[in-house]
């Protein structure tokens, strides 16, 4: 299990340049660990990704570089961030 001090949530940019918010981490029945994240332009559809994939490094132009790099310094707790997924999930019903 990630350790709270592993909590996320917040604002990402992709190195691609696309912005996206955070939501929490969700774990599988076999205890695998995945980060759930909308994007923050067009349909704002919803993204799973493993939790080391989102937070591993990429080679861009010969640069290693952050897959997702954090744009805003404030966590939210996580109880918050759900009580937004939820309210976000209900408005697109």
């Amino acid at each position: 299990m990630v350790a709270e001090k592993d909590a996320i949530g917040g604002k990402y940019k992709h190195f691609k340049g696309k912005e996206y918010e955070v939501f929490c981490i969700a774990v599988d029945k076999w205890g695998n660990q995945f980060v759930l994240y909308q994007q923050s332009y067009g349909d704002k559809s919803f993204w799973i990704r493993p939790y080391d994939m989102f937070f591993s490094k990429t080679e861009v132009e010969g640069e290693t570089v952050k897959r997702f790099a954090e744009t805003t310094a404030k966590r939210k707790s996580a109880s918050v961030q759900i009580n937004r997924l939820i309210t976000l999930m209900q408005n697109k019903v």
